[in-house]
C-alpha cells in the first residue's frame, strides 16, 4: 500500500439492510403502528434473515410495547379522573407525586403484565381517590408496595382464594381447623381446578411474607413433621381480604 494513501472503514449504520427507515420521523411513525403489526413486520425480516435484526428486535419491541403501555396507562389515568375515582389534583399532593413516579417507573424498568399491572393500578387508585384521609394513604401505600413485589402467579392465587373466601369455602369440612400446607394445597386445587398444588405451595410463600395470607403454626403431635395453618377463611387475613377487595372493585369500577 502507498505510503499516502489511507485505509478508512466506514461502519455501516446498524439496520442498513434491513426494511426500518433511517430517517427519524419514519421509524417513529414504525413503532408508533399497533403493536401486533410491528409484531408481524419484525417477525417478517428476521425469518429473510434481514442483517441487524438480531441485535436491534427485541430493544424495538420492548420499547414500543412499552411506549404504548404509558399511552394506555396514561388514558386510563384522564378517564378515571373524569369520572370522578381519582383526586382532580392528586398529582400536586405528595403522596400523589410519589405514587405516580413509582407506577412510571415500574412500567418503565419491568413493563409488568395485565395481572400485575391491575393490582399495582388499583392500589394507586386507592391511594389518590378523592376525600382519603392522610391514614388511609400510608395504609393503601403499604398495600402498593406489596403489588409490585407480587408476581401474576402470586397474585392469580391470591384471587382464587379470595373467590373461595366469598362463596363456598365455609362449606368446607375443614373450615376453621389446622391442616398441614399440602393438604390445603389439595383442597384449593380441588376447589378451584388449579392443577398443580405444588405451585400453589411455591406462590403461598411470598403471600405469607407480605402478610396477605395466615402464617403457619407450630407443629402437633398429629402431624410432628409438617407446617400447619388455619384453613379459615381460605387463609386470607384482613389485609389480603382488603387488599382483595380493592383490586375487585377496581375490576368492576374502573
Amino acid at each position: 500500500m502507498p505510503d499516502d494513501e489511507s485505509l478508512v472503514i466506514v461502519e455501516k449504520p446498524l439496520l442498513s439492510d434491513s426494511i426500518l427507515p433511517q430517517n427519524r420521523d419514519e421509524l417513529a411513525r414504525f413503532i408508533d403502528q399497533p403493536f401486533d403489526a410491528l409484531a408481524e413486520t419484525i417477525m417478517g425480516s428476521l425469518a429473510s434473515g434481514a442483517k441487524g435484526w438480531p441485535l436491534a428486535a427485541g430493544q424495538i419491541v420492548q420499547g414500543a410495547f412499552k411506549g404504548q403501555m404509558f399511552q394506555q396507562i396514561s388514558k386510563k389515568i384522564k378517564e378515571l379522573r373524569d369520572k370522578g375515582k381519582l383526586a382532580e389534583d392528586f398529582t400536586s399532593t405528595p403522596m400523589g407525586a410519589k405514587t405516580w413516579a413509582e407506577l412510571f417507573e415500574i412500567i418503565d424498568k419491568e413493563t409488568p403484565d395485565d395481572v400485575r399491572l391491575e393490582a399495582i393500578m388499583a392500589m394507586f387508585v386507592s391511594i389518590n381517590g378523592p376525600n382519603k384521609t392522610d391514614h388511609e394513604k400510608i395504609t393503601h401505600y403499604q398495600l402498593f408496595q406489596a403489588a409490585k413485589r407480587l408476581n401474576s402467579g402470586e397474585l392469580f392465587l391470591l384471587r382464587l382464594l379470595f373467590d373461595l373466601y366469598k362463596n363456598s369455602w365455609r362449606a368446607t369440612p375443614t373450615y376453621g381447623t389446622l391442616v398441614s400446607v399440602e393438604n390445603w394445597a389439595d383442597l384449593v386445587a380441588k376447589k378451584t381446578g388449579y392443577e398443580y398444588p405444588s405451585l400453589i405451595i411455591r406462590h403461598e410463600r411470598r403471600l405469607v411474607e407480605e402478610g396477605l395470607i395466615t402464617n403457619y403454626t407450630s407443629s402437633s403431635d398429629a402431624l410432628p413433621h409438617q407446617a400447619q395453618v388455619s384453613s379459615e377463611n381460605a387463609r386470607l387475613t384482613p389485609v389480603g381480604i382488603q387488599f382483595c377487595g380493592l383490586i375487585e372493585n377496581y375490576r368492576k369500577e374502573g
